[in-house]
């Protein structure tokens, strides 16, 4: 098996190949050696891309001296439609107890078959399904007999006569067994891939099968790979002892580093930068570099294999893709000792991400409540990488069409909804900003490790004040949002578990620049988009109270709409989230108005005043009953003439006030 490789099973498709495994390639964690050495271990369970079939293929090799199922392929892949069957017999697979025992049915008769353990007297009292099955030279695997058994079960008696061959019959002989024998069962996941109304049950029964089969008989060494997503579908008390015998498949970041540089090291030496390197320091024999200048984060340089990883979903799979995409590169043209040499590094590193992407999106959308389409249409809408919760609210808001459900507190709360942020959420894909919990007021990335939250409940998304846009999106939302690009945050790097620095509130230059303190409820967002380009044009400093990305943001909005220089208030129809008995809006009214009722201006937007919140209308009184505001307008203001009013109000403003400071 060379460097590399994406897809074991694919490169190692005969036994010869088997053989050739290069067991140095794969990274012996103490789990995965006590599965490959050992036979307690039943099952390798990950998502797709973390090597359970490279897993399976080593482990066959291992197993020398027994017999093997299959015997003339590596591994038992099934293979099989069930579209054709009856309603009856489809209604059996939806059944986890009676897949089980088509499982049972398929692998003990496979066993009996290949050690020639029946006899000729059972042989004759058997089924004659029983008896198609045993004279059927083709049905000598796992895979073939469990096709036929699938095929054949619209034939009522025909699954009938198994069932009671199963019992009278076939467990006996198992329970009789004297010679050890291993089976070797991959991608069942992959043979009900279109069929998601079992596709869970397929894996689920097989674990149960394998369970109850190697307890009747120590001699069967039963091994199978499952799909992570499935097995957290198990809804069973027998949960914690068929994680007793599973590998659950995950690494950490040092132990990908370490899977990436073994790759590197069995890599061809045309395909180094700087082959001399390679046992000082692998990563800069195959890179040319072991640091990489971050570009839009200011005076930022990262660790070569940092970037890379961040690029990844965490899986041995991504850093194949990613090391072929570079090993496949002319050196000469990735030199990151030039400004094209390392923006062609990057290219790459990229394109590769993009294909992780891709291929991942199209795995999980089958398990979820959205559509391709979906995903495109709020990449159209998603402008940054990284963006506070009111942000958040805002597209979802705009992608189910503007409807104010979106702008409630909690996503349980909403109904009949696309709640399309929390999938992005359960799939990895968007990450969150959480407090470090042995460190007050300091804060990491988090995103959640792919396989663990699919099958779980759509509105989960966590309170958070800021969301992540997973990197290997970058790609995908710049083709459609041409913004995107330009709005990359240049203060954090986005990426697994790193540290979160908290964007600077105020700018260190607004100290001697006049600040204005802008509020409104979310849905007001052409309007402070209107002001703040007024405000960045006279060179103040604009606060908006959606930017503190802190859980305590009411403190600090309250603090800073007291102590700004001026305060605008947006009136819109919405009173918005409320917190001890008063919106976000009224809270940073009253801190303004207590320290200076002068500096407030005040805006009511067009439209019937009579069709408001109920308690938006009081605001709204409260605040035109204020004679000694600086504005409280009760005229109606269009978002495409606040500007030019605000332009005029806000000089006013200046000269009234500073006669007042002289």
């Amino acid at each position: 098996m060379i460097s590399w490789t994406i897809d074991a099973r694919e490169s190692v498709n005969d036994l010869e190949k088997v053989e050739g495994i290069n067991v140095e390639l794969i990274e012996q964690t103490p789990l995965i050696k006590k599965f490959l050495d050992e036979d307690q271990i039943r099952f390798a369970i990950a998502t797709k891309g973390f090597g359970k079939s490279l897993l399976l293929l080593t482990k066959r090799k291992k197993c020398c001296g027994i017999h093997l199922i299959p015997e003339h392929e590596p591994l038992d892949i099934p293979s099989v439609r069930i579209d054709t069957l009856k309603k009856e017999s489809l209604f059996l697979l939806k059944n986890e107890d009676a897949f089980a025992l088509i499982w049972s049915l398929s692998i003990t008769i496979a066993i009996i078959k290949r050690l020639n353990e029946i006899t000729d007297t059972e042989k004759q009292n058997a089924s004659a399904a029983l008896q198609d099955i045993l004279n059927n030279p083709r049905c000598n695997t796992v895979s073939n007999i469990f096709n036929f058994i699938i095929v054949e079960m619209n034939r009522r008696q025909f699954y009938e006569g198994l069932v009671y061959d199963y019992n009278k019959t076939l467990l006996p002989i198992i329970r009789g067994i004297k010679i050890p024998i291993a089976v070797f069962i991959d991608n069942v996941d992959e043979c009900f891939e279109k069929y998601r109304e079992v596709w869970y049950i397929a894996q689920n029964s097989l674990i149960k099968t394998i369970y109850d089969l190697c307890r009747i008989s120590s001699k069967l060494k039963l091994f199978a790979s499952i799909r992570k997503e499935a097995f957290k579908k198990l809804d069973t008390e027998m949960v914690m002892q068929y994680k007793g015998v599973s590998l659950d498949l995950s690494y950490s970041k040092e132990q990908l580093k370490d899977i990436f540089i073994k790759n590197i090291t069995k890599d061809n030496v045309g395909n180094l930068m700087k082959p001399q390197s390679i046992k000082s320091n692998p990563m800069i024999a195959f890179l040319g570099t072991d640091q990489v200048h971050h570009g839009i984060v200011a005076n930022t340089t990262e660790d070569a294999f940092d970037y890379i990883f961040r690029h990844t979903l965490q899986r041995p799979r991504d850093l194949m893709e990613i090391g072929g995409e570079i090993s496949r590169c002319n050196p000469s043209l990735r030199n990151p000792e030039t400004e094209n040499g390392l923006g062609k590094f990057k290219s790459l590193v990229n394109s590769a991400a993009t294909t992780i992407a891709t291929q991942y999106i199209n795995e999980v959308l089958p398990h979820l409540t959205i559509k391709r389409e979906d995903l495109d249409k709020v990449f159209e809408l998603i402008d940054s990488n990284a963006f506070e919760q009111t942000k958040l609210k805002e597209i979802c808001m705009e992608f189910n069409g503007n409807n104010a459900e979106c702008m409630k507190s909690k996503c349980k709360e909403c109904a009949d909804k696309t709640h399309i942020f929390c999938e992005l959420y359960k799939i990895g894909l968007l990450g969150y900003v959480d407090m470090i919990p042995t460190e007050k007021q300091h804060y990491f990335q988090k995103f959640v490790p792919i396989g663990e939250k699919t099958f779980h409940e759509v509105r989960l998304l966590p309170d958070s004040p800021h969301y992540l846009i997973h990197p290997i999106l970058d790609d995908l939302i710049r083709q459609k949002n041409k913004k995107y690009k330009h709005q990359i945050n240049d203060i954090n790097i986005i990426g697994y578990d790193r540290l979160w620095k908290n964007a600077k509130e105020i700018p260190a230059a607004s100290i001697l620049r006049p600040t204005i303190f802008i509020s409104s409820t979310i849905n007001m967002r052409q309007y402070r988009d209107a002001i703040e380009k007024v405000i960045t044009s006279k060179n103040f400093a604009a606060i908006r109270s959606e930017t503190f990305n802190s859980p305590d943001s009411l403190r600090k909005s309250r603090e800073s709409a007291k102590d700004c220089t001026y305060f605008v208030a947006i009136l819109g129809d919405r009173y918005g989230e409320e917190i001890d008995g008063k919106s976000f809006c009224e809270h940073e009214f009253d801190a303004a108005y207590s320290k200076d009722p002068q500096k407030i201006i005040v805006y009511i937007s067009e439209g019937n005043i009579d069709q408001w919140d109920d308690k938006q209308k009081k605001f709204a009184n409260k605040i035109q009953c204020h004679n000694e505001l600086g504005y409280a307008r009760g005229d109606r203001v269009k978002h495409s003439d606040i500007a030019d009013r605000f332009d005029k109000d806000i000089v006013e403003r200046i000269a009234v006030l500073s006669k007042r400071w002289k």
